[in-house]
Order: C-alpha cells, then sequence, then structure tokens
C-alpha cells in the first residue's frame, strides 16, 4: 500500500478513513490528486508528515461533508458509476478493484452492497 516500513508510522498514519474506507499511502495520494482536481480552490495535502496534515486527515472522519466530497471526488476520478453501472458479482469486484485496489473483505462488502441496493431500489 505504499507505507514503507512496519516502523515508520505510516501504517497509522494511512489508516482506512472516508466512506469509501481509503487505507494505505497510495490510496491518500490518490485521493489528494483526485481532491485537487476536483477541488481546485480548495487544494489538500494529505500526505505530509504533520500536525496540519493529520488534522486534514482526520476530517475523513470527523467532517461529514468533508468526508463525502473526499469519497465522492475518488469515486468519479476512479470512473466507478460506470463500473457500477449493473448490480452484480462483477461489477461489485471491478469497483472493488478499483476504489480499495483489491478483494480484502469481498463477500461482506457483496453482501452489504446487495442490501444497500435493495433499499435504494
Amino acid at each position: 500500500m505504499g507505507n514503507g516500513t512496519p516502523n515508520n508510522g505510516e501504517g497509522g498514519r494511512f489508516r482506512g478513513r472516508a466512506f469509501l474506507h481509503l487505507t494505505g499511502r497510495e490510496k491518500y495520494e490518490d485521493l489528494q490528486t483526485k481532491w485537487n482536481t476536483t477541488f481546485p480552490d480548495n487544494k489538500k495535502d494529505f500526505t505530509c508528515n504533520s500536525d496540519a496534515c493529520e488534522a486534514t486527515r482526520e476530517l475523513l472522519v470527523t467532517d461529514l461533508d468533508f468526508a463525502m466530497q473526499s469519497s465522492l471526488a475518488f469515486w468519479k476520478s476512479a470512473k466507478a458509476n460506470s463500473l457500477a453501472n449493473e448490480m452484480t458479482d462483477g461489477s461489485i469486484r471491478r469497483v472493488s478493484k478499483e476504489v480499495n485496489g483489491g478483494y480484502i473483505g469481498i463477500e461482506v462488502r457483496t453482501e452489504l452492497t446487495k442490501k444497500a441496493y435493495s433499499v435504494i431500489k
């Protein structure tokens, strides 16, 4: 996930946050690029090693609007809507790969996605 060695502290720094549960330095770098492209007048640094950056990352947990905006910026740039245009196990896998980088927890994600879809359908 791009966090470097286990002793450098980046595992905790780049832990899962926001609605898409972004995890790992690489996903935070992606989010930074996607946020700054989507919101060029409100650029953010999600990857530096400072208290200010940690405060920005923590907004992904504590500020509902910020968490939603970041998730939508990430979703849009991943072109996830086109991947999720049908409700199948395959489409859930494709979105999972693009957004989460893999398939850890895919069984639970598939179950919960189908439940959510049935509610909003």
